[in-house]
């Protein structure tokens, strides 16, 4: 009896013991919450909340996992330095060197990217139901993981890789001297698709967002088969068809906004209002510029804006021509003596500007 009490008692002490401990542990962790944090721990923490912690909280999970989806900074850091190079190093590079001769590079690419946006394209049209499914409320379920909705994601994300190696096509400009082919407007469309690519993708993948990359890849499967066969000087006669690539993208851009306003009207419509209406602007903003370049490219004063493309792409497609030669500066010079006796015609003033600035530059 004596033995039995003996354990007993230890038993009931070892509890007691545990309890206590176990008192003073959570005592601890409670004071420890509520003791004062230091400012540079504060800091640290409102730094890492807003520069990854918004983006895993408030990102769709399914993403979670996919290279460079976590948080925007990787790709806002490629499109700085894209800019960078495009803008900066790039031209300071190529001062005093000739230009590169890439065409079959150039070639292969463009086949490459006229195939895949086909392929994006089809396959889309199968995921999203030829765009039926992205017309009205189409808000995105981030527990919704079928086989159709999984592959809808990855077609996106495949969408917004691809528009990361788009910025290949500055960097040939670059390369290749071709400085009149960098414009703002063409800066500006490569450095702010993949980002607002990123956000849709990260926040909102699938439903209403579907539309731009069904639309774009379309456009896109049919400007690069453009630019491959405007690399072969046989084809060019054949090519009297570029204005309506602009007319495209202006349409393009149309579609998106009728489709993005629908789900904005519908009653308890579940789809992140603010992610459509930047979807609105970001499309009235491209809308502008198309129809500026077209204008200045096509309508302006009678026709002269038609031929002042039309000569800068005769410069570009004899500068194709002079590349493949080695950069042989003897084959200009005929035509350059022609223009500036004025025996080419009064047609061709704006190709004569083009050359003498080339000129000036010793590109010739």
């Amino acid at each position: 009896m004596a033995a039995r009490e003996t354990v007993r008692r230890r038993r009931a002490t070892s509890k007691q013991a545990s309890k206590q401990a176990s008192s003073r542990s959570n005592m601890a962790t409670a004071a420890h919450k509520l003791a004062p944090a230091s400012s540079g721990q504060v800091l640290y923490e409102a730094a890492h909340y807003y520069t990854v912690g918004v983006f895993d909280k408030h990102g769709d999970p399914r993403v979670a996992n996919y290279h460079l989806m976590r948080t925007p900074w990787p790709t806002i850091l490629a499109t700085l330095v894209y800019y960078w190079f495009v803008r900066s190093a790039g031209p300071r590079l190529m001062r005093n060197r000739k230009a590169y001769e890439i065409l079959p590079l150039i070639r292969t690419y463009n086949l490459l990217m006229a195939t895949w946006n086909g392929f994006g394209f089809l396959t889309a049209c199968q995921l999203v139901n030829y765009g039926l499914e992205t017309i009205g409320c189409r808000p995105t379920d981030p527990f919704e993981r079928d086989e159709k909705t999984l592959n809808q994601i990855y077609y996106g994300w495949m969408f917004y890789t691809s528009r990361l190696v788009e910025f290949a096509d500055t960097i040939f400009f670059v390369l290749r001297k071709k400085d009149s082919q960098v414009t703002s407007f063409h800066v500006f469309h490569h450095s702010s698709v993949p980002t607002a690519t990123w956000f849709f993708l990260k926040f909102a993948p699938g439903g209403n967002s579907a539309i731009f990359p069904f639309i774009n890849t379309f456009i896109h499967s049919i400007m690069y088969t453009y630019y491959f066969l405007a690399t072969y000087p046989s084809m060019r006669p054949y090519l009297g068809w570029k204005k309506y690539l602009t007319q495209m993208q202006i349409i393009q851009f149309l579609i998106i906004i009728a489709c993005c306003l629908q789900p904005l009207v519908i009653p308890g419509c579940k789809f992140p209002r603010a992610l459509l209406l930047i979807m609105v602007g970001f499309s009235f903003v491209f809308i502008f510029l198309f129809v500026d370049f077209y204008l200045k490219s096509y309508r302006t004063s009678g026709g002269n804006g038609k031929k002042r493309l039309e000569a800068k792409d005769k410069l570009s497609a004899e500068d194709d021509n002079n590349n493949n030669n080695n950069n042989n500066d003897s084959a200009w010079q005929p035509r350059v003596a022609a223009l500036e006796n004025g025996r080419a015609g009064s047609d061709n003033k704006d190709e004569l500007s083009q050359v003498k600035r080339r000129k000036d530059r010793k590109e010739l």
